[in-house]
């Protein structure tokens, strides 16, 4: 693995596709390996997710009882465990689908404290809120990096 090896490449809001099972975001890289959330359509707000990782991370599937949530564990990165999870939390017009995705992402973080973990996603909310949320759950020990790409070159 060189330097610049994308380790984790990760999709919210992803659909059902008819082709799914073959390409499932129509994204082709060698030596990666996807796992994937399809949307249910009989959950408000519970939108498709994607997480594909490179071979080299070691990656094994988490128990996957979320809903809005796909996480993975490698021993491999940074020479011992560590946990990269990908959410979606729905649009404010699915508030009670928004508090279970917020129980899950408070629920995944108490479960990660003692080792490495980064949880990507689509939060649908401002940093200040996302933080207050945090605090108010006791897992103010989380940083939050705000990545913004509208375009990837």
């Amino acid at each position: 693995m060189s330097s610049s090896t994308l380790l984790f490449l990760c999709f919210q809001e992803k659909g059902n596709s008819t082709n799914d099972a073959i390409n499932p975001c129509k994204v082709t890289l060698p030596n990666y390996i996807y796992f994937q959330k399809r949307m249910d359509p009989n959950t408000p707000g519970c939108i498709g997710l994607y997480l594909r990782y490179h071979v080299s991370c070691q990656a094994v599937l988490e128990d996957n009882s979320y809903t809005h949530l796909v996480s993975l564990t490698t021993y491999s990165l940074w020479n011992h465990s560590s946990s990269v999870g990908n959410i979606y939390i729905p649009t404010k017009k699915h508030s009670l689908q928004i508090r279970y995705a917020l129980s899950e992402i408070f629920a995944w973080l108490q479960n990660h404290t003692n080792h490495s973990s980064i949880l990507f996603g689509d939060f649908n909310m401002s940093t200040a809120d996302l933080q207050n949320k945090l605090t108010s759950n006791n897992l103010d020990n989380w940083f939050i990096c705000m990545i913004n790409c509208s375009s990837i070159s």
